[in-house]
């Protein structure tokens, strides 16, 4: 009997792949970010820094935001939709927290405006409550900010505990984050969340008779912006350069960086023997190579990097470029006879 061997064909495999390499392939994920004690009420005002900005601005809930008086002047970001989803365990106070007011512009210096607090109240013993789902319209990958204490300005609440979940198109979960801040004038707590179109995410409070209520004044969203370090701005001679004379390199990076040295880079392999330049310019200097391709790397074991308080290292491996020196004789025409 003849048998005959049937092997997956090729279009099948590359659709496996592409399947299991889509964004969300490996499903959404929530991670607790971290806490700003200093930011408090100037979520919007740019004259504070903001030890948390990630879309680059300065500022909290660029892209969206669930504020207002009552807790329902809601900006939806590109990405999602945002709803209030309490039920009869949640709702607002009078008054909670003087902070920015949502809705004028972010600049310098934005008005206060007294904001009530969305809280979830226990009956009658610790309990956990949905307050907020978020839904994603485009894959993104995003941030969550809360602000939220147990004393603030106006009112006292004891915030035990705040937690982001997925409830459609997965399972990612935070985990129960228990906050005790007691500083007055508020903490923002973050949380970063990746997903696809199509998932969503509840925002619970948790709270208990003995503690009291749960609460929180803003929830602000912002793009996370994946910076990549230091790059080259510009390189003289310039990659596939042609030139007939070469003891000189001049770099420009895209920002000012640190821990610069001659030996950083590399002439075919050798060394610079000295450099020059300081910020984001710098000339090495080197004895001329061999005529022909010359190849500019950097040393695997160099300093480079810029100036953050959380150093991003200049990636040598993409910085490399060739240039051609020629050995050309130039001939000088002559009216002498032979």
């Amino acid at each position: 009997m003849n048998r005959t061997t049937r092997f997956p064909s090729l279009t099948g495999i590359l659709a496996g792949i592409l399947l299991a390499t889509a964004p969300g392939a490996f499903g959404a994920s929530i991670t607790y970010a971290g806490v700003d004690t200093s930011t408090k009420s100037n979520w919007r005002s740019t004259s504070m820094t903001k030890p948390q900005d990630i879309s680059g601005d300065n500022a909290y809930g660029t892209d969206g935001y669930i504020a207002g008086v009552a807790q329902t002047a809601i900006l939806n970001p590109a990405y999602a939709t945002l709803a209030i989803i309490g039920g009869t365990q949640d709702g607002t106070n009078g008054a909670y927290i003087n902070v920015d007011k949502a809705t004028d512009p972010i600049s310098t210096t934005v008005a206060d405006e007294n904001a009530p607090a969305r809280y979830h109240y226990p009956v009658p013993t610790l309990s956990e409550h949905d307050s907020v789902r978020i839904t994603l319209t485009s894959a993104k990958t995003f941030r969550v900010a809360l602000l939220a204490d147990i004393r603030t300005d106006n009112a006292i609440f004891n915030s035990s505990g705040f937690r982001i979940r997925q409830t459609a198109g997965g399972g990612a979960d935070s985990g129960m984050q228990n906050f005790t801040n007691n500083n007055s004038g508020g903490d923002w707590h973050f949380f970063d969340i990746t997903g696809v179109a199509g998932d969503q995410f509840v925002l619970s409070l948790r709270a208990s008779a003995t503690v009291g209520e749960t609460a929180f004044a803003r929830l602000a969203i912002d793009s996370v912006v994946v910076y990549q370090g230091p790059v080259i701005s510009s390189r003289t001679p310039a990659a596939g350069a042609v030139v007939t004379n070469l003891t000189e390199a001049g770099i420009t990076f895209s920002e000012p960086v640190t821990g610069v040295g001659a030996a950083d880079l590399l002439i075919n392999g050798t060394p610079a023997f000295g450099f020059s330049g300081s910020g984001s310019n710098y000339t090495f200097s080197f004895a001329q190579p061999a005529y022909g391709t010359v190849a500019f790397t950097w040393a695997g074991g160099h300093g480079i990097s810029d100036l953050a308080t959380q150093t991003k290292a200049f990636d040598g491996a993409g910085g490399a470029w060739n240039v051609t020196l020629d050995n050309r004789t130039v001939l000088v025409p002559s009216n002498s006879t032979w």
